[in-house]
C-alpha cells in the first residue's frame, strides 16, 4: 500500500488510517503509518492491536495518533 501511495505522489502526511482491532499485520501498519507521518485514528474498545497501540508507552502519545470515540 505505501509503495503504491508514494509512487502515485501521495505524501504520507495526507494519509489517514482508521484502526479497529487488528492482529500482527495491523500492529505493524499502525506503527509504520505513524513513523511515516500519517494520521492514525483507533477505536480503543476494539481491542487487540488498536488498544495495544494506545497503551504502548512509545507510541501511545504520538502527535498523529487519535483516539476515536464512536457516537450513536
Amino acid at each position: 500500500m505505501w509503495l503504491d501511495l508514494t509512487t502515485a505522489g501521495v505524501p504520507p502526511s495526507q494519509v489517514k488510517i482508521i484502526g479497529i482491532g487488528g492482529g500482527k499485520i495491523s500492529t505493524l501498519e499502525y506503527r509504520l503509518a505513524l513513523a511515516l507521518g500519517a494520521a492514525v485514528g483507533v477505536f480503543p474498545e476494539s481491542h487487540r492491536a488498536a488498544e495495544e497501540l494506545l497503551n504502548d508507552p512509545r507510541w501511545g502519545n504520538h502527535r498523529n495518533l487519535v483516539t476515536l470515540i464512536p457516537t450513536r
